[in-house]
């Protein structure tokens, strides 16, 4: 399993915008924001500073409008902590406050499309070992699993110092991701569990790709 991870883009742009931000006068006179990011890992509660990103404590989101589809983004990874956390919504026509279920299916049949999105956490990716250790959320009745529920409940517009103008989103999620495997019997059964919970309020970048 590979760590979860947003769109290249996405990345380039912030990672140099966190780290040199520029602006020029007219930008300035604009209203800053500020960022929050608090997630509860298995009753863990666990605050983050997105405006003040260190090296492997960052959380990034970003809204891609594509062809075909759009996806939203968010991630946060802590290396004191030892975690990182994603969510890949892909079922999302448009930037705008509404309740998400995010899930891979573990049945897959005309039932369940998940649309190849995902919600992930595990640990920090420092290792093969890490890498491994990822949990996702799953639709799946025959297992009790159900999908994280992703809550936008605010969009605005807002202007984010050395970028220029995004949005701004606010809301909520919470669900249980697994780690499945099969016993001797060939039967898939839930090896680890993890409940998460949480909220935020970020800066959000929008794209268009072709």
């Amino acid at each position: 399993m590979t760590y979860w991870k947003l769109p290249l883009v996405a990345i380039a742009l912030v990672t140099s915008t966190l780290f040199s931000c520029q602006s020029n006068k007219d930008e300035e006179t604009t209203t800053l924001h500020t960022q929050s990011f608090e997630i509860k890992i298995d009753g863990k509660v666990i605050k983050m500073a997105p405006d003040k990103p260190t090296d492997g404590t960052v959380v990034l989101s970003a809204f891609v409008q594509g062809s075909e589809r759009n996806s939203l983004s968010i991630s946060a990874t802590h290396k004191l902590e030892d975690f990182q956390f994603g969510i890949d919504l892909r079922q999302i026509p448009s930037l705008v406050p509404g309740v998400y279920p995010v899930f891979k299916c573990h049945e897959a049949g005309a039932e369940c499309e998940d649309d190849y999105q995902s919600a992930l956490i595990g640990r920090f990716p420092s290792s093969q070992e890490a890498l491994l250790s990822g949990k996702l959320a799953y639709q799946s009745p025959k297992l009790g699993l159900k999908p994280l529920m992703l809550t936008i409940s605010n969009v605005e517009d807002a202007y984010w110092e050395g970028v220029g103008k995004v949005k701004k989103i606010k809301g909520s999620f919470e669900g249980t991701l697994a780690r499945l495997e099969r016993n001797a019997n060939n039967v898939t059964t839930i090896a680890e569990a993890t409940k998460v919970e949480g909220s935020f309020d970020l800066y959000c970048l929008v794209q268009k790709t072709e």
